[in-house]
């Protein structure tokens, strides 16, 4: 099972294996194949036929840009216990990463690249709940096309592949542990036995192979190397290739539909956008320091209409004024691993005797706490009634980026008015409490 304990450091150094200098080979991309025993260094691996380059999760590098992406199901996912009712739980090990390679995987699709699954044997449930199909791209790319899979109740060793580019691998590679559900024209059975289909391609550029867990990093390229091959070569076997003048003639309704084509590209690329400044907002949940600092700033601006000076000299330090430039309220802006202690909210009234302030001036405290958690869930954890009580005593107001992000949503939904969050910043003390559709601030 392909469950990652703990992240890697990000960036590699680039390492070449067989030679250096470019090459015009065709480039295939194994993207974090397990086992990773390069300590998250990025490798070219150089064949006759082929260049496979090997990067780990998160790496700098874009599906689109190779001709093909081979990598495991459940690379993106790690196994563990869920905080609060101590069962095993499936999480995303790297979002923000995950988000981006699903959008790259739709692109090379239609640009024409093959991706490769090896699929080792991944659980359905997890516990007494299903596992969210949302945590790994396999996962993804299996409920977008509504693909159902059942785990097998022991695996099967020996199989034999229906299409005979593939049987080199399934002859060396290919346990089985799962069996499929086809849905559509497009899917086609690869191996299968006993009225089951172990291995299945999608439109003939997506390929779904049975595995077992690699031993070795080593095996892991071996088993992507030669799955890329056998798709590569039953793709070569099977195309009909046109000369290119057969596109000077082209049909009306044709014509049309690559019209209809070209707009709806234009307006994914525009959706795209827009998304993308969501997921930067979301940074809110996961920075600290400057860069928080910089999302917050912004998230009060854009849905508010709260423009924060910031101090240069203490970077986390920030005022709002009024159009005199007389100090409405200051604010204190951080990211911790764990939760709001005394010392924060004391932090506050430190800033306010610097800037030659009483008690009486509104303090407001912004902290990204559990910046360590692994889940949403482990994240959602309210401040310690002490330290609630000690804010309202203070003239502190506590706020999570969680629940800034929350009123955020509120506000963009119509359900929060700005001059309402406004007004609750700048009189209320305690916690700024955000769940459902309300907002209100707790005292204790």
């Amino acid at each position: 099972m392909f469950a990652r304990k703990r992240m890697k450091h990000l960036v590699s150094s680039e390492g070449v294996i067989g030679g250096q200098g470019k090459s015009s080979l065709p480039k295939y991309l194994g993207y974090a194949l397990p086992c990773d025993e390069l300590d998250g260094k990025s490798r070219v691996h150089q064949y006759d036929d082929l260049e496979l380059h090997d990067v780990p999760l998160m790496a700098q590098t874009s599906f689109p840009d190779f001709e093909g992406v081979i990598l495991f199901g459940g690379a993106f996912e790690e196994h563990g216990q869920d905080s609060f009712i101590g069962e095993p739980v499936a999480t995303c090990a790297a979002p923000s990463d995950l988000d981006l390679r699903d959008r790259e995987f739709y692109t090379a699709v239609q640009k024409g690249k093959t991706v490769v699954f090896l699929v080792p044997n991944l659980p359905t449930t997890l516990g007494y709940h299903s596992v969210d199909p949302r945590v790994d791209l396999f996962r993804r790319v299996m409920n977008t096309h509504g693909i159902h899979w059942d785990v097998l109740r022991s695996p099967i060793a020996h199989v034999r592949s229906d299409i005979p580019e593939f049987q080199e691998f399934i002859e060396r590679f290919g346990t089985v542990h799962h069996c499929y559900s086809l849905r559509g024209d497009l899917t086609k059975q690869l191996c299968g036995g006993r009225g089951m289909v172990f291995a299945f391609t999608i439109a003939d550029r997506v390929f779904v192979l049975p595995c077992a867990y690699p031993q070795t990093h080593q095996q892991a390229v071996e088993m992507a190397v030669t799955a890329v091959r056998a798709a590569r070569d039953y793709r070569e076997r099977i195309k009909e290739t046109f000369p290119e003048w057969v596109a000077e003639y082209r049909f009306g309704k044709e014509g049309q539909l690559i019209a209809k084509g070209e707009e709806l590209r234009g307006q994914l690329l525009t959706l795209e956008s827009e998304i993308d400044v969501y997921k930067q907002y979301k940074g809110a949940l996961c920075f600290r320091s400057d860069p928080l600092v910089r999302v917050v700033t912004e998230v009060l601006h854009d849905f508010f209409g709260i423009e924060l000076e910031i101090d240069e000299k203490y970077i986390e330090d920030a005022t709002l004024k009024d159009d005199n430039g007389n100090i409405l309220a200051v604010f204190e802006i951080k990211g911790v691993n764990g939760d709001f202690k005394r010392e924060d909210v004391n932090q506050v009234d430190s800033h306010r005797e610097r800037a030659g302030l009483g008690s009486q001036t509104p303090g407001i405290l912004i902290m990204n706490t559990r910046m360590s958690a692994k889940s949403l869930a482990d994240k959602d954890n309210p401040p310690h009634p002490d330290i609630i009580k000690k804010a309202v005593a203070d003239n502190v107001l506590l706020v999570r980026t969680l629940d800034l992000l929350r009123c955020a949503d509120l506000c963009q939904a119509g359900k929060l008015p700005k001059e309402q969050f406004r007004a609750t910043i700048l009189t209320q003390a305690g916690w700024l409490k955000c769940h459902g559709e309300t907002a209100e601030v707790a005292k204790q």
